[in-house]
């Protein structure tokens, strides 16, 4: 199966009974649709069987994918057109959050060419002025299609625009089927010493269709996807953890089927995250194998795939990487995405929106970001597990420690390894808080009744490192500590007691989640159902693949630090190679090891030497992975400027 676009997947008809109407279309055709609803009423079906139709989209593609502009007139010279994040407001969120945009400023005129499209197809568009330019004067904007207007707003940029008003002003287009030039333009009218910064946000083509919500059945349960931020799975319960950290992932793992050795296919966030929402490997969405940081607009989304089907979507992200600047909020149509926010703090977000949404059919991802560092578990947590209370020197930047160890000799083994059991214990702490707030979604989908209605997958994005093999926290490395996480499903169409062993990438839960749903349609990118054991054996056969852009092999006791480049490793049944072929370092050779993890699992005795066939046949297995990968790969959008500022605060990128 090769990965899925948008543009492909937008001709596919629909697989269940679904019913789906072009929005804006005639009173001719809305009849039917109420005759069609009354027939099937007259035929039996419940009158809550046939809930209200409501307008989803399914996006063509983005102007803002592959900015090359035709022609740009009067753009200051200092500041020709670009791609980037623009915020209305400093620190907003939503409306008044960093979106991305074509970025114009004072009088400018820019074309793009726009290929012909079906009928119907509509640009949505938000407007807003950068944070810093509400000084006053006013910006007219205006889209053009060839010689014809289409669209012109005049915003006011006066410094006294009340804060709550400063936000994206959204809006669609209707635009021609017809290839043509699309043009976006800005009037400044005001000082010549204070030339705004305007936004054209979001620049997706779009095709707009109405879909019949139903509600939710064993064939076609509510879904439920939740991403614990930086969960190992070998401090849980179920993992070997003596502690008891995780009674509520333990019972579900129980009632369901667990896979005992789920790997992510990257140590940190975007990458991890971006595969388990389209099912595709970092060579093939291109985030990890690549500099972009944001979700490339082709292709086509876990959410997607149940918005298109009739399942309403929702999104709540508590890390500020997975957002709308991002592009993760494709195939939702409720998102929200917090700055590191505690669950406990927002919980009644997504606690009220199930309670909304209970009648029909729904998507439910949820990002959490309990354990992430810094470790402020509660005190609860801290009380249950006999552990003390973050306080203090608690909060030291374990990394931070290492890289004063590795550069200039500060400090001491015998200290680290202290502070690191420490950090560990804060960090098992709050897995029992992420647990808690798990048991709080779950007691509130018994509450609402429909626990046996709603299929049910926990996994994480990556796991976190203490030192085990010289480094802290994540994105550096590709040992199991930062890639081994849990992955239970549970619910309808679900083996109970089921355990499934074997090194597999965490992204087949895409796949396997759709079809577990009844939606067996193109999607989900190069994924399989780990649940149809034909599938299964071919997931096993295939290996659990990983990669990293650049970063870090580390040797406490001799501290030597090895900055990487390009970094890949391969799981296969008991073996194991991590291959770092090229680094930064002039006179640094490649760093091969090759494992049996069975006879070694602390991966203490390199066997690269002793197997070298293997180690060769492994490591051309990889670069086979990668190439194919990029065979499939879409236009990539660069990363923003604001998100990589973001990036290299939070230290992202080998240290």
């Amino acid at each position: 199966m090769t990965g899925t676009t948008k543009g492909q997947h937008a001709e596919q008809p629909a697989t269940h009974t679904a019913l789906r109407i072009p929005a804006g279309s005639s009173p001719i055709l809305l009849g039917a649709c109420s005759a069609v609803c009354a027939f099937l009423m007259a035929c039996g079906a419940d009158q809550e069987d046939l809930l209200a139709p409501r307008e989803v989209r399914t996006t063509l593609f983005s102007l803002l994918a592959s900015f090359e502009p035709t022609s740009v007139e009067r753009a200051p010279a200092e500041a020709g057109p670009r791609v980037d994040l623009l915020r209305p407001t400093r620190l907003g969120r939503g409306l008044r959050g960093a979106r991305p945009a074509l970025v114009l400023q004072g009088n400018a005129l820019v074309q793009l060419a726009l290929p012909e499209g079906p009928s119907g197809r509509e640009l949505l568009v938000g407007l807003a002025p950068h944070h810093e330019s509400w000084q006053g004067g006013q910006v007219t904007s205006r889209i053009w299609v060839d010689d014809e207007l289409l669209h012109e707003t005049s915003i006011s940029c006066s410094p006294e625009t009340p804060e709550a008003q400063r936000q994206w002003k959204e809006f669609s287009v209707p635009l021609p089927s017809e290839s043509g030039v699309i043009a976006f333009e800005t009037i400044w009218e005001g000082s010549a010493q204070d030339l705004p910064t305007m936004g054209f946000g979001r620049l997706e083509v779009h095709l707009p269709y109405l879909v019949e919500a139903q509600p939710a059945d064993n064939e076609h349960p509510n879904v439920l996807l939740i991403v614990v931020d930086t969960l190992r799975a070998d401090r849980l319960g179920q993992g070997g953890n003596g502690r008891n950290t995780s009674p509520v992932l333990d019972a579900l793992a129980e009632d369901g089927t667990r896979l005992l050795r789920a790997l992510t296919t990257g140590p940190w966030t975007l990458p991890g995250t971006a595969s388990i929402l389209t099912g595709l490997a970092p060579p093939e969405h291109g985030i990890g194998a690549s500099p972009t940081s944001s979700l490339a607009h082709p292709l086509f989304t876990l959410a997607e795939a149940f918005q298109r089907e009739g399942w309403s979507t929702a999104g709540f992200s508590m890390n500020p990487l997975i957002s709308e600047g991002s592009c993760f909020d494709q195939g939702f149509e409720t998102f929200e995405s917090r700055r590191w926010g505690m669950a406990r703090e927002y919980e009644s977000d997504w606690l009220d929106w199930l309670g909304e949404h209970a009648e029909e059919r729904f998507f439910l991802y949820l990002h959490l970001v309990e354990p992430h560092f810094p470790y402020t578990p509660s005190t609860e947590s801290c009380q249950a597990l006999g552990i003390a209370p973050a306080q203090g020197e608690d909060h030291l930047d374990l990394r931070q420690a290492l890289k004063r160890w590795y550069e200039a000799g500060t400090g001491s083994p015998g200290t680290i390894r202290k502070l690191s059991a420490r950090q560990l214990d804060l960090y098992d702490a709050e897995v029992r808080d992420a647990d808690a707030a798990i048991g709080r979604v779950l007691d509130r989908l018994k509450g609402l009744g429909i626990q046996d209605q709603t299929l049910i997958c926990i996994t994480s994005d990556h796991g976190e490192e203490f030192n085990e093999h010289g480094w802290a926290q994540h994105d550096a490395q590709l040992w199991n500590e930062s890639l081994h996480v849990p992955l239970i499903f549970a619910g309808p169409g679900v083996p109970r007691g089921k355990v499934i062993e074997g090194p597999l990438e965490n992204r087949h839960l895409a796949r396997s989640l759709m079809e577990l749903a009844g939606i067996s349609e193109p999607g989900a990118g190069t994924s399989r159902n780990l649940l149809r054991p034909e599938a299964l054996r071919e997931v096993l056969e295939q290996g659990a693949y990983s990669m990293h852009t650049r970063g870090l092999w580390c040797e406490l006791e001799t501290r030597r630090m090895v900055r990487l480049g390009q970094s890949h490793a391969l799981r296969r049944g008991p073996w194991e190679l991590i291959s770092c072929p090229n680094t930064d370092q002039e006179g640094s050779s490649p760093i091969i090891r090759l494992f049996h993890t069975e006879r070694d699992p602390e991966r203490a005795w390199d066997l690269s030497s002793e197997e070298p066939v293997r180690t060769q046949r492994m490591r051309d297995e990889i670069e086979a992975w990668i190439q194919a990968g990029l065979s499939i790969q879409p236009p990539l959008r660069p990363t923003a400027a604001e998100t990589r500022s973001m990036l290299e605060g939070l230290g992202y990128g080998g240290g």
